[in-house]
């Protein structure tokens, strides 16, 4: 199928009419276009994950300050206040020589599993991509 300019268009035009009448008319087009170039960015879904210093296996920060190796218990975080104060107290834990490479990483929740947005960050979590059973599954 090739693409027409037509028909990008048309259906841009048919996207924004259809916002308009949910909004009640409330909008115009160069309203939405200042909103989709301004710079505010969206909140993305963010968990900690570091290396445990004692054995080196990946591990996530919970909600409760603990460090756990199950990507699911890690704390979900969606707002800049709430990650400026993890990252805050992970700092203390690898000062504490219970951790290294604190580093943050946009997830996605599906289902109820936590999922990391970037392959690297899936590897870690879940294990090589030809071999399933790298991890133990804990109940």
């Amino acid at each position: 199928m090739k693409w027409q300019w037509q028909d990008v268009f048309s259906a841009t035009a048919l996207l924004f009419e259809k916002l308009k009448q949910a909004l009640g008319g409330a909008i115009d087009y160069v309203s939405v276009r200042i909103a989709c170039l301004a710079d505010t960015p969206v909140p993305m879904p963010e968990i900690l994950t570091a290396n445990r210093l004692s054995d080196g296996d990946v591990v996530y920060r919970a909600a409760s300050g603990t460090w756990v190796a199950d990507i699911d218990a890690a704390e979900v975080i969606d707002d800049a206040e709430r990650r400026t104060a993890a990252e805050a107290a992970a700092l203390g834990d690898v000062s504490a020589s219970l951790v290294v490479e604190v580093a943050t990483i946009a997830v996605s929740v599906a289902d109820g599993h936590v999922v990391p947005k970037r392959l690297r960050e899936r590897i870690r979590a879940f294990g090589p991509t030809v071999k399933s059973d790298h991890r133990p599954v804990t109940a």
